[in-house]
């Protein structure tokens, strides 16, 4: 082979590993972008996971909490139950909030309050 020939070769080789070098970076590049990508979405489902056992968690308390512990005017769990002189518990909330008029409630109002907390 002739040194002509031979230069030649060895710029085409060259070349040719110049290229496979930025494709390889290129590549890399991507893989580092797809990662991050993917720890994102990972981090999302990881939210939304922990964002549905929390209602999961809420609702099977809310189940088991009983009508004890279900205020008769929001049908919810009491956080600051207080409780009438009549002897109805409600949301201590709600009975500081001014609501449309509700017979319940009117009836409730009339007693006094007891906090239970």
């Amino acid at each position: 082979m002739s040194s002509d020939a031979y230069d030649q070769a060895m710029a085409i080789a060259s070349a040719g590993l110049v290229r496979a070098q930025g494709a390889v970076v290129k590549l890399n590049a991507e893989m580092a972008s797809i990662e991050a990508e993917m720890a994102d979405v990972l981090q999302l489902m990881a939210d939304e996971r922990k964002h549905i056992e929390l209602a999961e968690l809420e609702e099977e308390v809310s189940r088991d909490a009983g009508d004890a512990f279900v205020c008769p005017l929001s049908f919810s769990v009491m956080s600051d139950p207080v409780v009438a002189s009549d002897g109805h518990t409600v949301k201590h909330a709600l009975w500081l909030t001014p609501m449309p008029t509700h017979a319940y409630r009117e009836r409730v109002r009339t007693h006094t309050l007891t906090v239970t907390h």
